[in-house]
């Protein structure tokens, strides 16, 4: 489940389909059905015809994270 009312207005939190990390040392997972608290770049992906959706990047050391909470 993913949550924030400063960016619900602008698309659907469902869209988010993906969380990813492209750190090299980066170890955490998450399952479906999992809560989780991520903060990390917001990225639109658009393939030709096909349906867009958002995923989270976790690209900066110090300052993107990902938290299991359950």
């Amino acid at each position: 489940m993913l949550e924030s009312n400063l960016i619900s207005k602008i698309f659907k939190i469902n869209d988010i389909t993906e969380i990813n990390s492209f750190r090299g040392r980066f170890s955490e997972q998450a399952k479906d059905g999992e809560i989780v608290l991520i903060e990390g770049k917001l990225e639109k992906v658009c393939y030709r015809n096909q349906e867009n959706y958002y995923r989270v990047l976790l690209t900066d050391q110090k300052r993107d994270k990902m938290l299991l909470l359950n």
